[in-house]
């Protein structure tokens, strides 16, 4: 008990005696990280981007992507816009559904 009182005492003007080491496991589990604690992935931590124009990337990503969620999103405007026409035309009747059946779908 007097030891770890000891240590208690002695971390305020100094560092721990307890590090942390890199080969526990959970160190293995944790992400690595740069000079500027900027968390890197290993695969990727020395690969050289400064030919990359951020730019260009995000076109690309806008070329890709904002197509992609337009049709989507036309799409769940269309099923919405359905449903409403099915109940009209008798949906509720002919599967013998509840309104809260029906709120359902």
């Amino acid at each position: 008990m007097s030891n770890l009182l000891k240590g208690r005492r002695g971390m305020s003007s100094e560092k721990s005696s307890t590090s942390h080491h890199d080969d526990s496991p959970v160190a293995a589990r944790l992400p690595a990280s740069d000079e500027k604690g900027v968390v890197v992935d290993a695969e990727f931590a020395g690969a050289d981007t400064s030919g990359v124009d951020p730019k260009k990337v995000l076109l690309k990503m806008d070329l890709r992507l904002i197509p992609m969620l337009a049709l989507l999103y036309l799409l769940s405007f269309l099923d919405r816009g359905n449903i409403g026409n099915a109940r009209i035309e008798g949906l509720t009747e002919t599967l013998n559904m509840t309104g809260p059946q029906y709120n359902w779908t």
